[in-house]
């Protein structure tokens, strides 16, 4: 059981660097923006009013709002991570299938990266997360790597204010692989156990009169050089044929004895006779409550068989080579076969299934024996188990664009006021003449006279035409 150092919770604030800097700088904006002023739209002045600068009022601008939790591909991703993190596991060695027996996170730091375009800056923020996790797969699993699984979701929203256009864009890739993979099988070895029970089971059909000689020797050898070994064993013997013609020893009431000569005795007695080799027979009866193997602790249990011949199955009690192979292991007792070589195929797979050994009838077995007996190494093999592996990758990009405007112009009003009177000019000519007839006056002047009634009218006029003006003014 086990979890990552690296399993403390993601932070979503982590990849809002980007957007809380955008925030800082919009809260900056919009605060800036209560103090100036703004134009408002005017309308065209007629002729008969001035223009003058009205002042300017605050905008009210239109904002974006940012996505919700459940809106943010980023802020989903985040809860999935943690919920992933914190999922409980089972110690291994009492996991079942489907338990999770490991978790693992690991989460980047946010790379940014930022650049200039005009009047926008754009800024670039990635980090990546991965989160493994490791349960006990179902038995008949397929071993192997699924196809990846990828997943994308992405979300924008835009902020405007007076001064500048906020774009924030989201975007999460996920990718789910799943593998299931055998562990390693692991091999325990235990050597040179104390006590030591060995039954030899011998052909005894017509066959073997050439080797039963050699092979009687051998065993002979085997048990006088017991007393040099540190392991102490007992000794029982079988002498087999068909599964009517099998002989089981009786030493005293046991099917063991740790009296050598008791041993030898029992091996000079045997006769050969007949010609079929039912050999599972005695192999399963020695699986059977019937056999008094030793129960002490640290005691081990060995069968030699010993045959020229391969394996028969001719009569109906005869066992099947798969069952008397089951029984042997469920009795943990280990078979080594001294053969003829031209047979081993038939008991190979019973030797290797109960970790036993192959020798040859031909060979000097009594020192196999001997030397395999007394250093005898036994191995257990537990089988690797099946697991599921699914590894959650994620990719988290955030981009965020702040194009700032141009600054707001000045724009002038039209507003109605009287409009002040450019003084009137009056020309000679717009004043209205007025015609005197003369009369008939005695010719008492000369031409002269008539000059200064000319003048002297003229005079009245523009005295009038000032007197007029001054009025006016007044």
């Amino acid at each position: 059981m086990k979890k990552s150092s690296k399993e403390a919770t993601f932070s979503f604030r982590k990849m809002k660097f980007g957007l809380a800097s955008v925030a800082v700088l919009t809260s900056f904006l919009v605060t800036t923006n209560t103090l100036a002023e703004t134009p408002v739209t005017t309308e065209e002045s007629s002729s008969t009013q001035s223009t003058e600068i009205a002042p300017m009022t605050s905008v009210t601008s239109s904002e974006a709002q940012e996505p919700t939790t459940a809106e943010s591909p980023i802020a989903e991703a985040t809860k999935d991570i943690e919920a992933a993190s914190k999922q409980p596991v089972v110690e291994e060695g009492k996991a079942q299938a489907g338990d999770i027996i490991a978790v693992e996170s690991n989460i980047s730091e946010v790379t940014s990266e930022a650049h200039q375009e005009g009047n926008k800056t754009i800024t670039y923020e990635t980090s990546t997360a991965q989160v493994k996790t490791t349960s006990i797969a179902e038995k008949n699993a397929s071993v192997g790597k699924q196809e990846a699984v990828i997943a994308e979701k992405e979300t924008s929203y835009v902020t405007e204010t007076a001064e500048a256009t906020t774009t924030v864009n989201e975007k999460v890739v996920k990718t789910v692989n799943v593998e299931v993979v055998k562990e390693q099988d692991i091999v325990k070895t235990e050597e040179n156990s104390t006590n030591a029970d060995v039954v030899f089971i011998i052909d005894h059909s017509g066959s073997m009169s050439n080797e039963i000689a050699a092979v009687k020797n051998n065993i002979t050898d085997f048990v006088n050089g017991l007393g040099q070994q540190s392991v102490r064993t007992r000794l029982g013997l079988i002498d087999y044929e068909d599964s009517e013609h099998v002989n089981y020893a009786d030493f005293n009431g046991s099917k063991f004895t740790t009296d050598p000569a008791a041993f030898i005795k029992a091996i000079d007695n045997i006769r050969l006779d007949g010609g079929t080799e039912e050999p599972t027979v005695p192999l399963t009866y020695i699986t059977t409550d019937r056999y008094d193997w030793s129960t002490e602790a640290g005691t081990r249990r060995f069968a030699v068989l010993i045959t020229d011949e391969g394996i028969d199955l001719h009569t109906a009690a005869a066992p099947s080579i798969e069952s008397t192979i089951n029984a042997l292991k469920s009795k943990n007792i280990s078979v080594t076969v001294i053969e003829d070589m031209y047979y081993k195929d038939e008991f190979s797979k019973m030797i290797a299934e109960t970790n036993g050994l192959a020798v040859d009838i031909e060979s000097d077995f009594a020192k196999t024996l001997s030397n395999d007996i007394s250093n005898w190494v036994v191995k257990t093999v537990y089988e690797g188990k099946l697991l599921k592996v699914v590894t959650e990758d994620y990719q988290f990009y955030v981009t965020t664009t702040v194009e700032t405007k141009k600054a707001p112009e000045m724009i002038y009003s039209a507003v109605n006021k009287p409009t002040t009177p450019k003084p009137a000019v009056y020309k000679a000519d717009s004043v209205k003449k007025t015609s005197v007839k003369a009369t008939a006056l005695p010719e008492t002047g000369s031409k002269s006279n008539d000059y200064l009634s000319v003048y002297g009218l003229v005079s009245l006029a523009i005295v009038s035409a000032l007197a007029f003006y001054k009025k006016k003014e007044d």
